[in-house]
Formats: structure tokens, sequence, C-alpha cells
């Protein structure tokens, strides 16, 4: 899994440094304060998607993801584990990328709430599991999540991925609650990677903005459980935003008890203003959201 990130000359990043990286990490913080820069600069270490593709997301143009303040200079993105360097480098002249290159590329999925990269659909998936005799295996890791489920398949002559639980009809998945829709949005990259392209060697990476939409705060919990189980069953590693106090708390109490799960706040220096991430562990983080004069802020 990765540890670090270091970051030079992107978006809101003159230079940023943050270690301590766990199997989950849930990143917040202020508005601007490059919960969603820090997403896109890991994005730019896969090899599914370029540099073009980030910057189009928010309907800029690619020279948008350089930090304006530099005229000239170096864009370097670098990921850290503990047996080797993944690195992105950009070099920059007259505010303009004039090129990228990619050291060692990531299985990295990037989700927002108008879009992933690179898209998956679920539909067609399913179908290729089917047809490859890997639906039962599949079948066997969903019940983590929902332990009714007995098969999910297609029709041709309806839309959608349907779902059969014990004792009832089989139902689309769009019937059922926003949790499991997620998480099957989520985990189907997982899937294909394993099942399909039978590469189990190099952990996926996640890449989740603003994890909390569509999601009630009652299953906060639930919903960070079975993530945590599942990113251990299937080996893959999990950056996301949030502005929600209350996904911070259930992400705190489920890590306190399951471990594997770290929180970092980011904020501006008040002196120079450049961006720093404060990592807080579990028992950090419980006495911030306990304590009434904390300076924590989660949002």
């Amino acid at each position: 899994m990765i540890q670090s990130l270091q970051i030079q000359n992107f978006r809101c990043f003159q230079e940023i440094r943050i270690d301590g990286f766990e199997r989950l990490n849930l990143i917040g913080g202020k508005n601007n304060s490059g919960k969603t820069c820090l997403l896109e600069a890991i994005a730019c270490l896969s090899n599914k998607f370029d540099a073009g593709q980030i910057a189009q997301l928010r309907g800029q143009s690619l020279s948008d993801l350089l930090n304006n303040k530099f005229e000239k200079g170096m864009l370097q993105i670098k990921l850290t584990n503990l047996e080797s360097k993944f690195e992105c480098h950009g070099n920059i002249n007259g505010n303009a990328l004039t090129s990228i290159t990619r050291f060692h590329h990531l299985p990295i999925h990037f989700f927002t709430q108008k879009s992933e990269l690179p898209v998956v659909n679920l539909i067609n998936s399913f179908d290729e599991f089917d047809q490859k005799l890997k639906l039962n295996e599949i079948l066997e890791i969903l019940k983590i999540v929902d332990d009714r489920i007995e098969t999910m398949r297609t029709y041709n002559s309806k839309p959608g991925l349907w779902i059969k639980t014990k004792g009832n009809e089989p139902e689309q998945l769009s019937n059922f609650g926003d949790a499991t829709k997620n998480i099957m949005r989520y985990i189907t990259p997982i899937f294909e990677k394993k099942f399909l392209h039978h590469d189990s060697q190099s952990p996926s990476i996640l890449l989740i903005d603003e994890i909390e939409n569509g999601l009630h705060y009652s299953i906060h919990e639930e919903f960070w459980k079975n993530i945590l189980l599942l990113s251990k069953k299937l080996d893959f590693q999990i950056f996301a935003t949030t502005h929600s106090s209350e996904m911070i708390t259930a992400f705190n109490n489920i890590a306190l008890v399951h471990g594997g799960g770290s929180y970092f706040e980011m904020a501006r220096d008040i002196d120079t203003d450049q961006i720093f991430a404060q990592k807080h562990d579990m028992n950090l983080l419980q006495y911030e959201l306990e304590t009434p004069k904390s300076t924590f802020r989660g949002e």
C-alpha cells in the first residue's frame, strides 16, 4: 500500500508531503483546502487516463492543472510504498504543461459525484463475470455486504442489474439502498481487475470525492464496516474526501474497532498560505471529536 505522497506545482499545491497513509484514508478540511486536488494528483499516476481528462472533470484546460504561481518549473507527484516509488513528472513552460511522464503505473479508479474514470459499466461487467464462470466467487464476496444475496443477473427484456435475495423475487439494483449501490459501483473495477484480468499482484487504489453523498447518516457506520472488510478481502486502498462530521465520526468508530484507518485534515498555514495535512490517528481523532473546545473542524 501507499505510505506517502509528495506533490510539487500542482493546482493549489506549491509543495506538500504527507506521510502515514493506511488502508482507509479519510480527508477533511474547509472548502478550498485542497481535498479534491489531492485526489486529482494521485489520479495522475494512473495509466487508465491522462491529466487532460482530470482537468476536464472541472471543465478546465490541461494548463489549469499547474500551480499558476510558477511560469517555469516541474510538476512532480510521487507516491511511495515500502518497495518502490510511483512518479509523475510534467515539464512546465510559460504556464503550459508541455509533457507528462509516468514511471510505474498504478491501478487507480477515481469516483466523483459527476463521473468516474475510467467509466465502469456494471451490467456489462456482471454479464462477463457470469460468462466466465466467476459469478459465484463474486457473490461470496458480496455477501459480506448483504448475506441475503443469492444471485444476480441481467435480462434481455428488462433494463438494469437484478439481484435476488433469500425469500424474494429478483429486484433491480436501483431498488436497493444507497450504501449497497455505491459499494457495488466502487468495487466493480476491483472485481474486473481480479477476476477478468487476473491481476492480483498490485493493490488497487480507489479515489472517492465527497464519499458521504447519497448516504443517510444512519448507515454511515455500516457503510464503513463493509468497505473496510472488502478492502482487506480484495486488497485495495481508499483515499476519500468528506464535508460531513457524521461521516468522520462513523469512520472513527469503525476504525477504532477494526483498525486500518487514518484521518487527515487539510488547512492553510496562516503565515505562508501553504497547504498542509495533519494526520489524526483514531485515538486522537476520538479525542478531538469529543472535545468541545478543540480546534478540530472536520469541514
